[in-house]
């Protein structure tokens, strides 16, 4: 399971402790996943392991999370205004805060787009005309 933060770390009392916890996501499900980063028996303490977690700054700039791609496209497109430019940016920022350390699926396996390839086949036999058609097999080869 990857794990990524997605906020700062927060010190709380628990009984007679201090804990430090971030929230996360579990980046292969994107389910909130919170994790703690260690108990302390003084809050001086809690809070200076706050600050280091917070200093190592982890922002999720992993070349396969949804945040990576979305900065590539934005840097490549290059046919637009420069105010559309600036409003994709805008964007990108809020995705990259919601989404950024997400990875995005795999594209389906070779097996899995012959599989497809063949139903549609068949429905295309048994009655209209389909909407998708993958009898070529285009859908399955690599980009």
């Amino acid at each position: 399971m990857a794990w990524k933060p997605t906020g700062r770390p927060m010190v709380r009392q628990q009984r007679d402790k201090w804990v430090v916890r971030v929230d996360g996501l579990d980046t292969e499900t994107g389910k909130a996943r919170p994790r703690q980063l260690g108990t302390y028996k003084s809050r001086r303490a809690a809070q200076m392991a706050a600050t280091e977690f917070a200093a190592a700054g982890d922002t999720g700039t992993d070349r396969s999370s949804v945040g990576f791609l979305v900065d590539q496209w934005v840097a490549s497109r290059t046919d637009i205004a420069s105010k559309t430019k600036m409003q994709y940016e805008w964007a990108a920022g809020h995705i990259r805060s919601g989404l950024g350390s997400i990875r995005p699926p795999r594209p389906p396996r070779p097996q899995r787009c012959r599989a497809m390839a063949r139903r549609a086949r068949r429905r295309r036999e048994d009655g209209p005309a389909q909407h998708l058609d993958l009898s070529d097999g285009s859908a399955c080869r690599s980009r």
